[in-house]
């Protein structure tokens, strides 16, 4: 019975030696592989820029106290909606004016139109008013989306 079972086995597993060598390597899929790989390394990398810049932006919000402000605005005022208001008008406020001062004073280095001192303080000041009039606008763009969102919810959520 042993040797039935061997010679039985080694039937099933014999190897066919001859393969066409012609068909071994596809050019093609090669080169598709590596676009592939090329691709993937492309949005990995992508990714990895993502998530540095936010986490550079919250360190940014943290340092400056933006978030603590806005968390004991919040509390203060007992409303988490006054809160992210804070965060929203106070970050708008400070990105623009530091983003308006380093481009007022590339525009200067330029044009010589002004000292550069006197570029960044009033591109600075200019930022600020600016920075300020945007995180109210941003501020009721946020409210009216809320709103708009909310009711639609609670429209589809009434109907079912």
């Amino acid at each position: 019975m042993i040797p039935l079972l061997i010679s039985v086995v080694n039937i099933l597993l014999q190897i066919d030696h001859q393969t066409n060598v012609d068909n071994d390597f596809s050019p093609g899929l090669f080169f598709f592989a590596m676009i592939a790989i090329a691709f993937m390394l492309v949005l990995f990398g992508i990714g990895i820029g993502i998530v540095l810049l936010c986490c550079l932006c919250l360190l940014a919000l943290t340092s400056l106290g933006i978030i603590s402000s806005a968390v004991l605005y919040g509390l203060y005022k007992k409303s988490f909606l006054s809160g992210f208001r804070a965060l929203v008008i106070t970050a708008s406020t400070i990105f623009t004016g530091i983003l308006s001062a380093v481009s007022s004073s590339v525009i200067n280095e330029f044009f010589q139109i002004s000292s550069t001192r006197n570029a960044l303080v009033l591109g600075f000041l200019f930022g600020l008013v600016v920075g300020f009039f945007t995180g109210k606008l941003a501020n009721l763009v946020l409210q009216k989306l809320l709103t708009f969102f909310k009711d639609k919810v609670f429209t589809k959520s009434s109907l079912s």
